[in-house]
């Protein structure tokens, strides 16, 4: 880590300001067994990532389960700016009527994990959760990661693969709300879940 890199521990990074979702919403649930497009929870995409690269603007509602980016250590999950990813979610919720601060995270939990090998063995652990790399994405306040949890990155290798094994942001600063995290490994040592670097 050097001077301009900041690292966060396993903590809860901000209280929720929940709202009623502005724009249109779409859904993501692993079980799902519908259409797969998002249009609803029964139709909802099974995977976050293609949720992410088909949504240009709006919110993501994300049930409760395991959701990982892929299969390679390379692979991980990428926000976007003006959108919004919740968790947090039973599978039932109808926007119209329902507030996101009537989410209950214990009993709904969302994790965004890691954890896509052997599962218990970090060696073969994505690198990063989320990753941000200094590419033009250059996230800002409305990309937004609200009501998950991190788990199971592992950024063990060299720059830029060596700190933020829960999300790595380079020119970047998204907002992150609600967050918890589970261990996360990064050659700084397992605290080392969030890193962002300018």
């Amino acid at each position: 880590m050097n001077g301009h890199s900041i690292a966060f521990g396993c903590v809860l990074l901000v209280l929720a300001g929940g709202s009623a979702p502005a724009q249109s919403v779409v859904y993501v649930a692993s079980d799902a067994s519908g259409a797969n497009d998002g249009t609803s929870w029964t139709d909802a995409y099974t995977d976050l990532q293609v949720a992410l690269t088909n949504t240009v603007a709006g919110d993501i509602w994300v049930k409760a389960g395991t959701y990982k980016p892929g299969s390679a250590r390379t692979d991980s999950f990428a926000m976007k700016n003006n959108v919004a990813i919740y968790g947090g979610f039973a599978g039932t919720e109808d926007p119209a009527m329902f507030d996101l601060d009537d989410r209950d995270f214990e009993m709904n939990e969302t994790i965004l994990s890691g954890d896509i090998g052997t599962i218990g063995d970090d060696a073969d652990n994505c690198y990063h959760v989320f990753y941000h790399p200094d590419d033009g994405t250059n996230l800002d306040s409305t990309a937004v990661l609200d009501g998950v949890t991190i788990a199971g990155g592992n950024a063990d290798d060299s720059r830029p693969h060596s700190d933020g094994g829960g999300m790595y942001n380079s020119s970047s600063s998204p907002t992150v709300r609600s967050a918890g995290t589970r261990p996360t490994r990064a050659v700084a040592g397992w605290t080392t879940t969030i890193a962002a670097r300018r």
